[in-house]
This record gives C-alpha cells, sequence and structure tokens, in this order.
C-alpha cells in the first residue's frame, strides 16, 4: 500500500476476534473482544458477533479521526473464521500449494452492513490435501483460515526467507510448511489448545 493508504484488518478465530487500524505500514489502533465462531456455533445465529464486529470497527475508526492526522479508511480486509459459514459468509478454500498470487485471485468483496458500511474484502483460507480424502489420505488434509496471512506475511517480511515451518499456538495449534516461493504447501492442526482449556478450567487440575 502507498505510504497515505489506510485499512481496517479484521481476524476472526474461534475463541476472539480483532481488529487493527493500519496506515501504510504502521497501527495506528486496535482492539480485541472475546467474541468468536464458537459462539455463533453455540448461539445459533451471528447476531453476537456482528454486534462485537461494529463495536470493535467503530472504534478504531473513531480512533483513527481523533489523530492529529485523521486516518479515514475506505476498505475492510477480514481473514480467518470470519470467513467461514459460521461468520461473515463461507468463501472455499484455496488448494496448495497457495501464495499471495492464488489467495489474490479468490477474493471476494461484499457488503455488511450490519458491521459496517465500508465494503469488505474477503480473504479465503487454505486446504491441503484431496478435496474428498479416502480414509488412509486423511493425515494429508488439513484446512487453515487466517493463519495463511501470518505465514505469507512472515515469508513477505523476509523472515522465512527459505521456507520453514510456521507453529500458531491458538485454540487449534497448526504447523503450517512454507516453501521459498513463500506457498503455503501443508499444515497439520491439532486440538491441543482447546484440550489444554479444558483440562486447566474444568478438572480436578483447575
Amino acid at each position: 500500500m502507498p505510504n497515505s493508504a489506510s485499512v481496517v484488518l479484521l481476524e476472526g478465530e474461534t475463541t476472539s476476534t480483532t481488529v487493527w487500524l493500519v496506515q501504510g505500514e504502521q497501527v495506528v489502533a486496535e482492539a480485541q473482544t472475546a467474541v468468536g465462531a464458537r459462539d455463533t456455533a453455540r448461539d445459533g445465529s451471528p447476531q453476537r458477533l456482528e454486534t462485537a464486529l461494529r463495536q470493535l470497527v467503530t472504534g478504531v475508526l473513531g480512533e483513527g479521526e481523533a489523530l492529529p492526522q485523521p486516518c479515514r479508511p475506505t476498505v475492510v480486509v477480514a481473514a480467518g473464521m470470519l470467513t467461514s459459514s459460521l461468520c461473515l459468509r463461507g468463501i472455499e478454500h484455496v488448494p496448495a500449494p497457495a501464495g499471495v498470487e492464488e489467495l489474490a485471485a479468490r477474493l471476494e468483496r461484499h457488503s455488511f452492513p450490519s458491521v459496517t458500511d465500508l465494503p469488505v474484502v474477503l480473504i479465503p483460507g487454505v486446504r491441503s490435501g484431496p478435496l474428498k480424502a479416502q480414509r488412509e489420505a486423511v493425515g494429508s488434509t488439513d484446512v487453515i483460515r487466517g493463519e495463511e496471512t501470518v505465514a505469507i506475511g512472515l515469508h513477505l517480511l523476509g523472515w522465512l526467507p527459505a521456507g520453514g515451518i510456521v507453529l500458531s499456538l491458538g485454540s487449534h495449534w497448526k504447523a503450517i510448511h512454507v516453501d521459498r516461493d513463500g506457498r503455503i504447501v501443508s499444515s497439520v492442526t491439532s486440538l491441543g489448545g482447546e484440550l489444554l482449556d479444558v483440562v486447566t478450567s474444568q478438572t480436578v487440575l483447575a
């Protein structure tokens, strides 16, 4: 983006959602809420998530407006579980190997008046393995939503110049293989984060 360009970035996870107001390469405001895709699944409705998203976006836009030189973005870019059927809109995963070009070709632009008056661009996740996996191929099949932006971003920043494995430790632990061209080749997911949360909060170990 040009140095003067600004954008609102949204990332939705299973148990939380984060928003950043970015101008050029600088984060000028950010906020987070403990509302995520799990709440939509439990409620059977996205209303709580949409209300939380509107509050987050409105909050950072207000902070941007109050800056000595107001920051007024014209678009919201969303990734993670926000692009699933549990949240804003379900969009298909891009098959691996996938990098910037593959993801850019599958971006979707939508309007969500209940969240913001700005247009919202959705970034798809990445799927590795066959679309319909046979039993013996289940271990090589996986999906990610949101982690693709982190993995490819690390490569673009030069922190993974020759590729490598990115570990993402949230509700779902993921190991993401990135090649030297900055493309996501495969990933593996564990429920380790959720298991730790349950064990430390709802068992005798608490």
